[in-house]
Order: C-alpha cells, then structure tokens, then sequence
C-alpha cells in the first residue's frame, strides 16, 4: 500500500530524507518551552488564508519513539495544535479539543504545509475574542492527508500548562 502511493506520487519506494523546514520564532508564540518541541514555521498571511510549513525532526524522542516511514499522526496533531494557536490563538482562550481524520500517509520527503480556516467567535462574544475553532487542513503534493478541528475555551477551564 505504502510503496503504490508513493510510485502515483512519483515518489522512490522509500524515503530518501525529510523535507527541511524552519520552526516558528519563539516556543511560547505556539504553547511550548523548548525550541525542539515546535513542530510549525512561521505563518504565512494572505487576507483571510494563513498557512504553515509542518516541520519534521525524525531524532525527536516521543514523536518519533521508533523509525518510521511517514509523519506520525501525533505529530500532526500537535501540528495542528500549534497553528491553530498561532493563528487564531488570544491571551484569553486555550485550544482544549481536537477532532480528526486522517485520509493519506503523510510522506516525510515532500513539503507539508497547514491551512487555517478560522471558525468566527460564537454570538454574544467580544470584538477582540479569539475564535471558537479552527479547522487546519493538511496538504502535501496537492492533496489533502488530513483535517484537524482545533476547539477553545477560556483560560482557566479544565487544565492548563505548556511542554
């Protein structure tokens, strides 16, 4: 299954490497402390469309706990994670929920990038809040691998911290 794919990407039968890209700036601008756990680069605005390089560290310890021939799904929910707060994040919301599908291998030698579609603020909100979700679609090669519906809710609410 994994080689077909990779031959109607005209991709080799493995892969040769990971596809380079550079982490955001600072951690806490995505909710982390240490630079290693970034796993987005820096956003991309266009009016409303905001985009993201996903970037791959095969030597990390946890998401890459044994070697792989693709993107682990793990990282591409706190992918998702990180983007969704960069994006659409405020000092007053956390992200707290994800919802997922997952609809192809994500190849580690071919550019990954995450899309926003910003979900506005429920009715009632204030001007300034921060939206309810955002939906952050993953494309590589044209086409979509994955959606990840990021949720949030104010500070405070059930949990709280950063890794």
């Amino acid at each position: 299954m994994r080689r077909a794919m990779r031959v109607r990407m005209g991709l080799g039968q493995r892969p040769t490497g990971v596809h380079p890209a550079r982490r955001a700036g600072e951690p806490a601008a995505v909710g982390r402390e240490i630079d290693r756990n970034v796993v987005v680069g820096e956003l991309r605005r266009a009016g409303t469309a905001v985009e993201a390089d996903v970037v791959v560290d095969p030597s990390h310890p946890s998401l890459f706990d044994h070697p792989l021939d693709h993107v682990p799904g793990s990282l591409l929910l706190e992918a998702a994670r990180q983007f969704a707060v960069c994006a659409a994040g405020s000092a007053s919301r956390r992200a707290a929920t994800l919802r997922s599908r997952f609809d192809a291998f994500v190849e580690l030698d071919v550019p990954t990038t995450c899309h926003a579609r910003i979900v506005p603020p429920a009715a009632g909100s204030g001007p300034g809040d921060a939206p309810d979700s955002v939906m952050v679609r993953f494309e590589q090669a044209g086409r979509t691998c994955a959606e990840i519906e990021v949720e949030f809710v104010p500070v405070g609410a059930e949990g709280t911290g950063r890794r």
